[in-house]
């Protein structure tokens, strides 16, 4: 049980890296855009460099969904400590 939680954590953590980089590459390339085409540009992103088969079996159905959620943390971090360039500052 130890060593697939320690499979699971190692793959959220690299899936954690991937998504930050695709979330401020997008954000970098898609200024002014709506937040859903941005998130679903970097979905694309993500699934070329982190494909589905790199997971434990046990995560692969809820790759799409543990996406979206990393995706989402990692926006409203950086928005958090003003990672990001917005027309207000």
């Amino acid at each position: 049980m130890v060593q697939i939680l320690r499979q699971v954590q190692a793959a959220l953590e690299q899936a954690l890296t991937v998504v930050a980089l695709a979330v401020a590459l997008v954000e970098a390339q898609w200024v002014g855009e709506k937040g859903a085409a941005k998130k679903e540009e970097a979905i694309k992103l993500i699934q070329g460099w982190l494909p589905v088969e790199q997971l434990p079996a046990m995560l692969r159905p809820f790759y799409t969904l543990i996406l979206s959620v990393l995706i989402d943390l990692v926006v409203a971090f950086f928005n958090r400590e003003g990672f990001f360039a917005t027309s207000s500052r």
